[in-house]
């Protein structure tokens, strides 16, 4: 048998180590923060110009830097701060995350960068990291989502030309894809919910909901019943937008 014992209130000291547009809490030796993003281009233009085309040199170089420069200056502000508040002990760390070449910002917390060496973890080859940007849904039919992941990795490591190229190949690949490729994958879950009287569905119904009462209407009203199954409660179907065809009057 497990029992919860009250043990009164405890009393803690949280410190507000706000700067300019970037907040950090630490409290319950716990240090909550938001990343801080380091430009060194200018760094790497200037100092490393016949350095350019090796990028693994290059990583080399900035890692070595932040080892030997960034961390122990922050290391000993860290301790500076820990003695200015009377901390009986300095617990709070920051350590370098990524490098990367570039990087795609649409909002706070919501980025992509090419990285090439994560937290001490060299690539050969770049690797994005997607933090906050949906570019891949669960929704998102199959063949699309290489198309997407491919031109995000364009976007990074190529020139305008290269994309422009690649989603005009796309394009034309997606034409010749059967409905069943492009289709999108759902879980239908209240489907009898959205079941009206009058109609086939009530307003404001979802579109996979609406287009599997429209699926079980036709095949009732088809007498198909015997061929094909009528759509349920929790059963996944695939479903795509079509276009109304032109009427000549």
């Amino acid at each position: 048998m497990i029992k919860v014992k009250c043990l009164g209130e405890i009393e803690c000291d949280v410190y507000d180590l706000e700067t300019e547009k970037t907040n950090k809490f630490f409290g319950n030796d716990i240090l909550v923060h938001n990343s801080i993003y380091l430009n060194l281009g200018p760094l790497v233009s200037k100092f490393f110009a016949n350095k350019s085309g090796d990028k693994a040199a290059i990583v080399d170089i900035l890692d070595k830097i932040c080892k030997e420069q960034f961390e122990p200056f922050i290391e000993s502000s860290y301790d500076e701060l820990a003695e200015y508040v009377n901390a009986y002990e300095q617990k709070m760390q920051m350590k370098r995350e990524n490098i990367a070449d570039g990087g795609i910002w649409t909002a706070k917390k919501r980025y992509i960068l090419n990285v090439w060496d994560s937290e001490g973890v060299r690539y050969e080859k770049p690797k994005l990291k997607m933090m906050g940007i949906e570019a891949v849904k669960s929704s998102t039919p199959a063949p699309c989502r290489k198309m997407i992941q491919n031109a995000l990795e364009l976007m990074m490591n190529g020139n305008e030309e290269d994309i422009i190229n690649y989603i005009e190949k796309c394009r034309n690949e997606f034409y010749k894809l059967t409905p069943e490729e492009i289709s999108f994958p759902r879980t239908v879950s209240d489907v009898n919910k959205h079941k009206s009287s009058s109609m086939i569905y009530n307003k404001g119904t979802p579109i996979h909901a609406r287009g599997a009462l429209l699926f079980n209407h036709y095949i009732k009203e088809k007498k198909l019943t015997n061929k094909y199954s009528l759509i349920n409660n929790g059963e996944k179907i695939k479903y795509c937008y079509l276009k109304k065809p032109k009427s000549n009057l």
